[in-house]
């Protein structure tokens, strides 16, 4: 019986020393901020919930409700933006096509419009903020 334990003991010690190098076998985590524009308050006909534009990455994050999140390439990425006013223009590229979004805004508020492939506005918020990838 003690030959046992003494046995199922070293087997635990071993099990024990080499189960503390898994640590090694995980990558870093590439996470960082990244600014974007965020679009809330849409108010409109079949508006998202919330839409993302990041501002260095060819990205659109839009949201259909707080949690769901759809994400899609962009390109034509202009951001003309004066002192006092956002103006940005960025196309959507989705399985059908692409859509053109045109952003103006008052910079103090963050009101403004959003216009979808120059025939739907929305009332929209806008706001720099980061977020992370």
């Amino acid at each position: 019986m003690k030959a046992i334990l003494s046995y199922l003991s070293i087997l635990l010690i071993v099990i024990a020393v080499t189960s503390c190098n898994v640590e090694e076998n995980f990558q870093e985590p590439n996470i960082e901020l990244v600014p974007v524009y965020s679009i809330t308050n849409i108010q409109g006909p079949s508006a998202p919930f919330k839409i993302n534009i990041y501002r260095q990455d060819d990205l659109i994050v839009e949201y259909s409700s707080s949690v769901n999140a759809s994400n899609f390439n962009s390109d034509n990425y202009s951001d003309t933006s004066t002192e006092d006013m956002y103006i940005l223009s960025v196309d959507k590229i989705t399985a059908d096509g692409s859509i053109n979004y045109l952003i103006t805004a008052d910079k103090g508020t963050g009101q403004g419009t959003l216009t979808m492939n120059g025939t739907i506005t929305y009332s929209i918020v806008i706001s720099q903020t980061d977020v992370y990838n």
